[in-house]
């Protein structure tokens, strides 16, 4: 399956989480440690965002929305880990990254949640 070049439409960057801390990493008042991402590059997806319904749904109960990112495979997409990344929209959103999946050779599918308040 491929990721036609016309769906790609949505800027999206990858952040991926700091861990070059020459000092200890920063901590909260409550001395829990402060996870940090910084920008690691830039992609053009296709970007699929949960139906309405499910998007009233997780407002009304403070739950969460679901989106999926598909773009190019290419060597920096395919180090991406759920672990150490995140995304961010043009919207400035931030998105957890749950899933991935390979596209065929082409692409790869980021499927991602964020918080709704």
């Amino acid at each position: 399956m491929s990721v036609a070049p016309g769906a790609r439409d949505a800027r999206i960057i990858f952040q991926r989480r700091r861990t070059d801390f020459t000092d200890a990493a920063p901590t909260d008042s409550y001395g829990e440690e402060i996870e940090e991402y910084r920008d690691h590059f830039t992609e053009y997806a296709s970007a699929l965002f949960g139906g309405g319904s499910e998007q009233r749904e997780a407002a009304q109960s403070g739950g969460t929305q679901s989106a999926t990112f598909e773009v190019l495979s290419r060597r920096r997409t395919r180090e991406v880990t759920l672990k150490d990344f995140r995304i961010k929209d043009t919207d400035g959103q931030y998105w957890n990254i749950v899933g991935k999946q390979p596209l065929g050779r082409e692409g790869i599918r980021f499927t991602a949640v964020r918080a709704v308040a």
